[in-house]
């Protein structure tokens, strides 16, 4: 085995590509449902440096069904595996702000696995609270700052989006 990946339930062997405009407007038109309240957001918008995922966020303040996020994130995922991308998406019910409020984040796992170059990789995602609300849907709350807040802050992130649909 060369290369395995697994999140949000969905596997691929196959490497993802760094996201190019082309590929990332590719994949956003092979998806089936209302594009209407997800954005793009962090590296690949931001510019910060180079970037291997593309963060997609969907901001509403309530959530949808969890049968219909599930369907979603697993859309996305495996979608996103299929034109060669690594999805990382999530709802929230608002953006983060420049000063730190409480936050919730709803993600299709909890936990990222690769192997790559006879290397496993594997991180956990941790928050004050966290609750698996769903077969693929995991439910992160914070009530004080965390590192992804800090590092948006670093590196001067303006905690907004671009709608995915008019990328």
């Amino acid at each position: 085995m060369n290369f395995y990946a697994k999140f949000g339930g969905i596997e691929t062997n196959t490497a993802w590509n760094q996201p190019q405009d082309d590929s990332v407007r590719r994949w956003r038109d092979s998806l089936s449902f209302n594009l209407s309240n997800w954005y793009i957001v962090g590296n690949f918008i931001e510019k910060y440096s180079p970037t291997n995922d593309l963060d997609i966020i969907l901001i509403q303040p309530n959530i949808p069904t969890l049968q219909t996020l599930s369907e979603h994130f697993s859309e996305m995922l495996s979608k996103g595996f299929t034109h060669k991308l690594l999805i990382d998406c999530c709802w929230m019910p608002e953006f983060y702000q420049d000063e730190w409020k409480p936050i919730k984040k709803i993600r299709p796992d909890n936990k990222f696995e690769k192997f790559w170059n006879g290397q496993w990789y594997k991180s956990e995602y941790t928050a004050d609270k966290v609750n698996q609300i769903g077969e693929q849907l995991w439910l992160f709350e914070w009530n004080s700052p965390h590192d992804n807040w800090y590092k948006g802050k670093e590196r001067g992130y303006n905690f907004t989006g671009v709608p995915l649909s008019d990328y």
